[in-house]
């Protein structure tokens, strides 16, 4: 019976180099689809721009602007809940799936400037039953607070994650721009124990935060921009309803992205 060889196992700096040749050598089809997504932010642009033209008087049409806020908050938005569940049981399995998932926080950025329009689409609550019994400046104030600690998180969250690999491309980069710019992010960065502890702290720490902060802005939204607007519609399964909706919706993205990494050529 022939026997077949294996490949040997690549070894750390092979790794490093595979990990982080996307960073340093950008391909052409990174600067096309770079290209293609600018066209249709763009495009996003001008679609936001004659939408506001149209004013706030008339919120059913701002019904798909609002309906794509949601779509996007339970999906880019929930995806790092993924990385954090997982790090929080210790699956060691998880460390590729991790770094995509967790790159999703920075679509919080989108988040944050798609919420303010929305805000002015929402009354106040002096003078209606909702949750916040005439609290000052609800819902809007505490809304907002809500998204941005959310927001804020997740990027921490991320940048406190890739330090390490930051100090990695500070360390395979030629001298120049981008070696300086890797220096600074790395922050000092030299894989000592007591560093390693103190990220694992920080990931663990930020992790919880996030899953708080992820169930909270779910419950606010649902109940401000959806129930405490339509009259006589007390449900109280709604808004964990859009929050396990999330979870899900986090799980499909991370499987949907961990699927297209595999096609442009990371399946190794």
């Amino acid at each position: 019976m022939a026997s077949h060889a294996h490949a040997p196992e690549p070894g750390p700096e092979q790794v490093a180099r595979d990990g982080l040749r996307p960073v340093l050598q950008s391909g052409p089809r990174f600067f096309v689809a770079a290209r293609i997504l600018g066209v249709l932010f763009a495009l996003g642009i001008v679609g936001f721009v004659l939408r506001l033209r149209g004013g706030f008087e008339d919120r059913t049409a701002w019904g798909y602007y609002a309906a794509l806020f949601s779509f996007l908050l339970s999906t880019a938005g929930s995806a790092p809940v993924v990385a954090v569940g997982l790090r929080l049981t210790r699956a060691d399995w998880r460390r590729p799936l991790a770094r995509a998932v967790e790159l999703y926080a920075v679509v919080g950025l989108l988040l944050l400037l798609l919420f303010v329009p929305l805000l002015s689409l929402v009354p106040s609550a002096q003078g209606r039953r909702t949750i916040w019994f005439e609290w000052p400046g609800a819902p809007h104030l505490w809304d907002t607070l809500a998204v941005v600690m959310l927001v804020a998180c997740g990027l921490l969250m991320l940048y406190t994650s890739a330090i390490p690999d930051l100090a990695a491309a500070r360390d395979t980069a030629p001298a120049g721009r981008r070696h300086r710019v890797f220096a600074w992010l790395a922050w000092g960065w030299r894989g000592s124990q007591r560093q390693w502890r103190l990220q694992r702290s920080a990931l663990t720490l930020l992790g919880t935060f996030y899953f708080m902060l992820f169930v909270l802005v779910h419950t606010l939204i649902s109940v401000d921009f959806a129930v405490s607007l339509v009259p006589g519609w007390k449900d109280p399964l709604f808004p964990t309803y859009h929050a396990l909706t999330g979870l899900q919706a986090a799980v499909a993205i991370a499987i949907l992205t961990m699927l297209a990494l595999r096609w442009v050529g990371y399946r190794a």
